[in-house]
């Protein structure tokens, strides 16, 4: 999955073309669906399991199974409720999150006979064999880069409190978010653009570059305006 900055480059940009009711909720719902998952954010309320709030059903691949975001369900159940700027945030984060897995690992993805992950196409034209542990480090590790990038450019708004938050928040009721996950979700985002993004275990990238992900933040954007626009969430 992208990283909050991408996320947030990527609401960013959405801003710009659509109009939004209340562009700061819209902001914070670009990062809601990450905030109770425990790894991001260590002084939460509670844990709401990775699968649970990114809303996963369960595909068949091959002959095994895996879990895929249920985009389709998502606006089935709650497109009526995108009035809510928090939803409709949560509904693009999920939508950024299925553009770049598929651009990762469907664009540069191996795969086994079985449709399983076992490497990756490297920017060098090198094919890297992997576990899939060690290849979505590598993923992560790409988007770390990139995020620093982000904030020393300046490319993404962050959130900012607001009481309004936890009243929209009462209709994401999957989530059961609180005030002390909504304060230290804006704290740590305060913290790693006055830190630049932080320490960066490596900083050459892996799988893109930096002009490929610049332009995927462009396309993703594209991706998701399309999306909404063809159906019809704004008049």
């Amino acid at each position: 999955m992208p990283s909050w900055a991408i996320h947030l480059a990527t609401t960013t940009k959405i801003n710009k073309k659509i109009n939004i009711n209340n562009k700061n909720i819209f902001l914070f719902g670009n990062i809601l669906p990450d905030v109770l998952n425990g790894y991001v954010i260590k002084n939460i309320s509670h844990i709401v399991p990775h699968r649970e709030a990114h809303i996963e059903k369960a595909i068949q691949v091959g002959n095994h199974r895996e879990y895929r975001y249920d985009l389709d369900g998502f606006y089935k159940n709650y497109h009526n409720k995108f009035s809510n700027p928090l939803i409709l945030g949560y509904y693009t984060h999920l939508l950024t999150d299925y553009y770049w897995n598929n651009s990762t690992y469907g664009g540069r993805g191996i795969f086994d006979e079985d449709k399983k992950l076992i490497g990756l196409k490297m920017n060098n034209g090198e094919k890297y064999i992997a576990p899939i542990e060690i290849l979505k480090k590598i993923k992560v590790n790409d988007f770390k880069i990139f995020s620093k990038h982000i904030y020393q450019s300046n490319m993404a708004d962050i959130p900012k409190y607001d009481e309004k938050i936890l009243e929209y928040a009462k209709e994401v009721t999957w989530l059961d978010i609180q005030k002390q996950d909504v304060l230290e979700s804006i704290k740590y985002l305060d913290d790693m653009v006055i830190n630049n993004g932080g320490v960066l275990e490596e900083e050459n990238y892996k799988i893109f570059t930096e002009e490929e992900m610049n332009r995927k933040l462009d396309e993703s954007v594209d991706f998701i305006y399309n999306k909404i626009k063809d159906e019809k969430i704004f008049k």
